[in-house]
């Protein structure tokens, strides 16, 4: 464990966990010359795919392949083209008030990327609490307390308050 320098440590942090997500998707259409650009829009699976499951292998990957409704037409993809694309849309929006410090994606019984949860924690700037008389520090006090700490290993961000 190391203690947190700056928030913009922390916006790092995201940054390369974003930048990760569009280097995957760039790796994926690299090695699927067939396959279409990814985007990040939504890839919704077919209601039928839900209970039968994949439709076939693809010959690129060997990965399942899965029916769904692209951009309103129905296509095939295979679970790493699907899940690519589907993380390239849950990358952070930028936050004036807060800044996330954990994300956990979540995953169906397929293996299908099907969202992600993002835990923020704390506002960036102190505030008073719902009594409107105590103070609960916001990130940026914490890390100037040194109260932050990132594991070295894991990249997981811990609060000691």
């Amino acid at each position: 464990m190391s203690h947190c320098q700056s928030l913009q440590e922390l916006r790092d942090k995201v940054d390369a966990i974003d930048e990760a997500h569009r280097a995957n998707a760039r790796e994926v259409e690299g090695h699927h010359p067939h396959g279409k650009t990814l985007d990040g829009r939504p890839m919704k699976l077919l209601p039928s795919t839900t209970s039968t499951g994949p439709v076939g292998d693809c010959g690129d990957c060997n990965e399942p392949v899965f029916r769904v409704i692209d951009n309103g037409r129905f296509e095939d993809h295979c679970r790493e083209c699907i899940n690519a694309n589907r993380r390239l849309s849950l990358t952070h929006e930028k936050q004036i008030r807060a800044i996330c410090l954990k994300c956990t994606i979540i995953y169906d019984s397929f293996g299908l990327v099907q969202a992600a949860h993002h835990q923020h924690g704390r506002d960036l700037e102190d505030a008073l609490d719902t009594d409107k008389v105590t103070v609960v520090p916001g990130l940026i006090s914490l890390i100037a307390s040194g109260l932050v700490e990132i594991d070295d290993d894991t990249g997981e961000v811990t609060l000691n308050c």
